[in-house]
Order: C-alpha cells, then sequence, then structure tokens
C-alpha cells in the first residue's frame, strides 16, 4: 500500500492536481489574444493614417544619395570573365584540398 504524507489522501491529490490544471488554463487563456486579461492592458491610441512617404521628419532632412553608374556591356563582359576566373580558381583550391583530406 502507497502512504501518501500529509495525511491526505487519493481525492486531496486529485483535487490539487485539478487546481493547479485550472491555473495554468487560466493563466495561458491570457496569452490567446482577446482573453481575460486583455481588458487589463494598455489601450491602443487612435493615429490617423498617413499616406506613404509623407511621414514628418524627427531629425535633419535625409541627402539623397547618388547611385553608381551601371557597367555599361565592355565592364559587364570584364567583370563576368574575372568572375568566371574567380569561381574555377575557387573550384581548384577546393579539388586540391578534397585530395589532401584522408
Amino acid at each position: 500500500m502507497v502512504r501518501v504524507p500529509n495525511g491526505m489522501g487519493g481525492g486531496g491529490v486529485a483535487r490539487v492536481r485539478l487546481a493547479l490544471l485550472l491555473a495554468a488554463a487560466l493563466a495561458l487563456s491570457g496569452c490567446a489574444g482577446e482573453g481575460v486579461f486583455s481588458m487589463f492592458g494598455p489601450k491602443e491610441p487612435e493615429v490617423p493614417q498617413v499616406p506613404a512617404g509623407q511621414f514628418p521628419s524627427v531629425g535633419a532632412p535625409v541627402p539623397q544619395v547618388e547611385r553608381p553608374p551601371v557597367l555599361d556591356a565592355q565592364g559587364q563582359a570584364k567583370m563576368e570573365s574575372e568572375l568566371e576566373a574567380l569561381g574555377k580558381q575557387t573550384q581548384q583550391k577546393g579539388e586540391d584540398a578534397a585530395k589532401d583530406v584522408p
């Protein structure tokens, strides 16, 4: 026979478990959004909608940043050849390193 300490019988343990289960369910119901505890949260202020790009500036105006010029056909061909050479070089290094691994 199993003896429960503090003279708590099987019914007492069941009551404690039920109370803990109800407390956990009540606590977790607040996480579900609109629930028991949502009325205690701060009220959301009513903010007027502003069209995109028309927000007020807090600091100094942000200067326009010049974009770098786009590559012409010759510059693009040079860039492609450099990238292909770099890719071949990297692949060769990887193959050489794979050969050295036991």
